[in-house]
């Protein structure tokens, strides 16, 4: 583990001045919702602890949305009916469980592991080109992104206490095993959904450091771009190996996480899709509105996030691939030598932006997201005619 063990990191610090505390202080909320860990088995033992209960709780919570529906169907409500009254006979809360499955299975490792390597390339780059200010910019937006996490991380049980409010009143009115059942299930799918946010968290926090590397490197193209005329291509032999790796550390990050975003990215449509589907069902009854709101909102807004936070990452490596070419097309020079090192650079920076964010389904960026957010609206309004018009 290295530097993100919190002795050894402090006995000796980074030469790239990262990780900071902000860093640190996320990398252990992610290992505390394992999604990040080492393969060796205390760290094992811990992941299997944390979500075995989970996935018995889900397992539990779809058996009994199931028996809502079935319930409905026996009560002489119709298919649709039941549907919308179990959530689509528990699909919304089944999709939650695979994500933190593949985390589980081998994602958490091969992220901590991506780690490491991450700290080596930022090392390195620290002792070839100036970071101080990218670094600053990481420092603040990682703070901004932990806030997030931890804000995230105490209002979910706040929207999940209203929805079970009832449930767990007349529960503890029972008697107090039913009581604390209860409460234990509620608090089981609070950090079920905890876990299943860190998802995207830890894909977009990579993102934003690998980002810093990147802007890094522009900005010292970007003052050989205002020198004149270059002269020399030692400068631009040091940046590209340090450019390859940056590139091979986020295509390794796709690929490690490409379970884990395509399995959370679909739970996030489904979801969405089925949350808009009840709550326009349900905006039929205010009083049924009020009682599912705040489940609906909770489930809208962690869908939501679930596509856009992998997609708006993608987006923004991609943009940053785009600034490197521009300022090595800004160059000028007359050395041959310098015109090859350009050539080289402009290539793998062309190859960023045809690969980069590249799942193989589809690709991490901002238009994937709006082509699903639109496909999305679309048939959800063609499905809010049909009923209306009684089809």
């Amino acid at each position: 583990m290295g530097r993100w063990a919190v002795g050894p990191m402090e006995q000796s610090a980074a030469p790239s001045g990262w990780p900071s505390a902000a860093d640190r202080a996320l990398v252990a909320l992610l290992r505390a919702g394992a999604q990040s860990g080492s393969s060796r088995w205390p760290a094992r033992l811990y992941a299997v602890l944390l979500y075995t209960p989970l996935a018995a709780v889900t397992v539990v919570n779809v058996r009994q949305v199931v028996q809502i529906g079935v319930n409905a169907l026996a009560a002489g409500q119709t298919l649709m009916q039941a549907a919308f009254s179990s959530y689509f006979f528990g699909t919304m809360q089944a999709l939650m469980l695979p994500p933190l499955v593949a985390s589980l299975l081998g994602g958490r490792s091969r992220y901590l592991a991506l780690l490491d390597t991450v700290r080596a390339v930022m090392d390195e780059l620290a002792g070839s080109v100036d970071v101080k200010a990218s670094h600053q910019t990481l420092t603040r937006r990682v703070w901004i992104l932990l806030t997030a996490q931890i804000m995230q991380i105490l209002l979910i049980p706040c929207m999940l206490y209203l929805p079970f409010k009832a449930s767990i009143n007349a529960a503890c009115s029972h008697n107090a095993i039913a009581c604390i059942t209860m409460v234990g299930m509620s608090a089981m799918i609070a950090i079920l959904q905890m876990c299943l946010f860190m998802i995207p968290t830890k894909f977009l926090y990579m993102t934003m450091v690998l980002g810093s590397g990147y802007s890094a490197l522009n900005a010292e193209l970007q003052s050989l771009a205002g020198g004149g005329e270059l002269r020399h291509w030692g400068a631009l032999a040091r940046l590209r190996p340090l450019q390859d790796r940056l590139s091979g550390a986020f295509r390794r990050l796709v690929d490690d996480m490409a379970h884990e975003l395509t399995l959370a990215m679909v739970t996030g449509v489904f979801n969405l899709v089925i949350s808009l589907l009840v709550l326009f069902q349900a905006a039929s009854s205010s009083a049924l509105l009020l009682a599912q709101l705040p489940i609906l909102f909770n489930v809208l807004v962690t869908a939501g996030l679930l596509i856009a936070l992998p997609c708006e990452a993608g987006q923004q490596m991609l943009a940053l691939a785009a600034a490197t070419r521009d300022w090595l097309l800004r160059l000028r020079w007359e050395s041959a030598r310098v015109g090859q090192e350009v050539s080289a650079l402009l290539e793998a920076a062309r190859r960023d932006l045809e690969q980069l964010g590249d799942l193989g389904y589809y690709r991490l960026q901002r238009s994937t997201m709006v082509g699903v957010m639109s496909t999305i609206v679309t048939y959800v309004i063609v499905f809010v005619q049909f009923r209306t018009s009684g089809v």
